[in-house]
């Protein structure tokens, strides 16, 4: 079977509208869930995923973009580094518009003159390095996804004896953010709906200190749309029970454990 036919079974009309009725027969009252992916995000919007729902269950975005949390503070780094006689910095295209603190960005540096080449991947980077003499920087943003393919461009530098090859770190892990988050009395949040490409490399039990500390109902989705109304009813299910724990409705593709290689 193709791989294009299995995702079409996940984006079945007849079960889709079942898992609607689902979850308006559970009748869990105003139910605010926040979908902490941008993929999901994006998910929800293509499929018209709201449009399905009861009106009192309201969908809100979160953390989950990478660009959109990096600090202005490393964007001016990037900028101050950039101008630097010598050193190219080598980015993903997303950063270029970003502002920094003073309204500044990188676009804005490179029309000045600065040494800014977007590029796809961290290889890419690499790949820069080995035909200059200069300093070539990344900018390492992203959350955990993102960390193993720099992680092994790293180890490739480190094995080719490539020494003008550097790092400007500025991940994010995503359970921290989570409890930044849920720390504020004014969010209101009555669910999580977790993204299913992190969940895959930090496994369920990641989200488990969230479930304690807060009491939120979390569960892990992949991104076709009975994913996602499956994850929806089983939030519904924890607040009608009055239940907080994890549940993974991704389980094709995560773990209780996840992916530590």
């Amino acid at each position: 079977m193709s791989l294009a036919a299995i995702s079409e079974g996940f984006r079945d009309r007849r079960l889709a509208a079942a898992l609607t009725e689902r979850i308006r027969e559970n009748k869990a009252g105003p139910l605010r869930i926040m979908e902490v992916c941008g993929t999901h995000t994006m998910a929800i919007f293509r499929h018209g995923i709201r449009s399905l729902l009861p009106a009192e269950i309201e969908l809100i975005s979160g953390p989950g973009c990478p660009v959109c949390v990096t600090a202005t503070g490393d964007i001016d780094l990037m900028i101050a580094l950039a101008a630097k006689p010598g050193v190219t910095l080598a980015t993903f295209g997303d950063l270029l518009r970003v502002p920094g603190s003073e309204g500044k960005s990188l676009a804005m540096a490179r029309a000045a003159g600065a040494r800014v080449e977007v590029v796809y991947s961290p290889a890419d980077a690499l790949d820069i390095a080995r035909n200059t003499d200069g300093l070539v920087v990344f900018p390492a943003i992203g959350f955990e996804t993102t960390i193993p393919v720099i992680a092994a461009t790293v180890l490739e530098a480190r094995s080719k004896n490539v020494r003008n090859f550097m790092l400007l770190v500025s991940h994010k892990v995503v359970p921290p953010a989570l409890e930044v988050l849920l720390s504020d009395p004014e969010l209101a949040i009555d669910g999580l709906l977790c993204p299913g490409h992190v969940s895959a490399i930090i496994g369920e039990q990641a989200y488990l200190p969230l479930v304690e500390q807060f009491h939120m109902p979390c569960v892990i989705a992949g991104f076709e749309p009975l994913d996602i109304l499956s994850a929806v009813y089983m939030l519904t299910r924890q607040a009608g029970r009055g239940q907080a724990r994890v549940e993974n409705c991704y389980g094709r593709v995560v773990s209780k454990e996840g992916n530590a290689r």
